[in-house]
């Protein structure tokens, strides 16, 4: 059985995660979960992660 592996990086370094980067990781989290629930998370698509300000922070993968 082919079992890949879920890989989630966010950089909190940017003002959108100050002073506290709880809440915009959270934020970020739920927009990917929505996404995943809608379009799926196929091996070695790579979903590119947003702050609040448009920047890129991270990104989730399924990797095998």
């Amino acid at each position: 059985m082919f079992n890949p592996d879920f890989v989630l990086r966010i950089e909190t370094g940017n003002s959108a995660f100050e002073p506290d980067p709880s809440p915009e990781v959270a934020r970020i989290l739920r927009e990917l979960a929505k996404s995943i629930e809608t379009n799926g998370l196929d091996v070695g698509t790579r979903v590119r992660l947003m702050d609040v300000n448009g920047n890129t922070v991270g990104h989730a993968t399924l990797e095998e």
